[in-house]
């Protein structure tokens, strides 16, 4: 995800409630119980998970520097400071605008973090952990590793039904079928424009559109078996509108066609990332936009 629209993803994404303060009811408690009260005035923690997704980029942004690999140092040493100030928003602070101690994360030694697996199989991992209003933060560092190239892993199907997210509450889990049901629509337009732009494709632009109409039936076909029982996946539509792109006519203009439609798919899919609540549709849709990251790559 390039740097403005990833700045763009941020403001539209993040929730606009204020970071939570560490202020005067623990303050009034310890001012009116006397020092020795402090131990009954809980510490705000640093979020676990994404402290060790923190201390990665770290390491990550400190093997970069060493190999002179100045590209990655500047993504991955991105990635830790948003990641850093996402822990610290998350803690809260002080009226002065200063952190409590209990809050502060450091980098550790970079030959202390496993490195061994690839950042975004740690973050597929995690996901789950991820606080919901922190995956805003966490899914464009995905997207831009993936789109790097990152290995990732076959998509499988999500698990939305009720027996298996018995914890969850039955809007969150509302909320993540519709997702389920609007990308399966998109999915079937894109394909359809796909087709259309096959039609118009010169011979550099054939098997990139090939490939493409491969791929997202596989992810169609993914998303059809994801519905819970007592729901129904739409089918497809006979037709779609193209017109909010460029409508294919030559071999120009379904290249077009095929870098907006694409780049559209890689935003809609990094947003639905975003706001996933079951552990399955996260991660489910997290490769899902890792992938089209990749497609929009090239």
């Amino acid at each position: 995800m390039s740097a403005p629209n990833r700045y763009a993803f941020h403001v539209i994404m993040q929730r606009l409630s204020p970071a939570p303060f560490v202020r005067p009811l623990a303050l009034a408690l310890v001012g009116a119980l006397g020092l020795s009260a402090c131990s009954l005035v809980p510490k705000p923690e640093p979020d676990p998970a994404l402290t060790a997704l923190y201390q990665r980029a770290a390491a990550d942004a400190t093997a970069a520097a060493d190999a002179a690999d100045p590209d990655t140092e500047a993504l991955r040493s991105g990635d830790a400071q948003e990641l850093k100030g996402e822990i610290e928003r998350l803690c809260g602070h002080y009226d002065d605008g200063s952190v409590p101690s209990s809050c502060d994360v450091t980098a550790t030694d970079a030959g202390s973090v496993d490195t061994s697996t690839p950042a975004t199989t740690q973050i597929l991992d995690t996901i789950a952990q991820v606080p919901q209003e922190s995956l805003p933060v966490v899914v464009p560092e995905f997207v831009d590793l993936a789109a790097r190239g990152a290995t990732l892993p076959a998509l499988h199907s999500a698990d939305l039904s009720t027996a298996t997210n018995s914890t969850m509450k039955k809007e969150e889990l509302s909320q993540d079928v519709e997702a389920l049901t609007e990308q399966l629509k998109q999915e079937y337009a894109l394909i359809y424009g796909l087709g259309v732009a096959l039609a118009f494709a010169d011979s550099d632009l054939q098997q990139r559109v090939t490939d493409a109409i491969a791929q997202h039936r596989e992810i169609a076909s993914v998303l059809e078996a994801s519905f819970p029982a007592g729901t129904t996946a739409p089918a497809p539509e006979a037709g779609y509108s193209l017109d909010q792109y460029t409508v294919p006519a030559d071999a120009a203009t379904a290249a077009q066609f095929v870098d907006e439609a694409l780049a559209d798919r890689a935003e809609s899919w990094a947003a639905t990332a975003s706001t996933a609540h079951a552990e399955s549709w996260r991660y489910q849709s997290l490769i899902i936009a890792g992938i089209v990251a990749q497609e929009q790559a090239g």
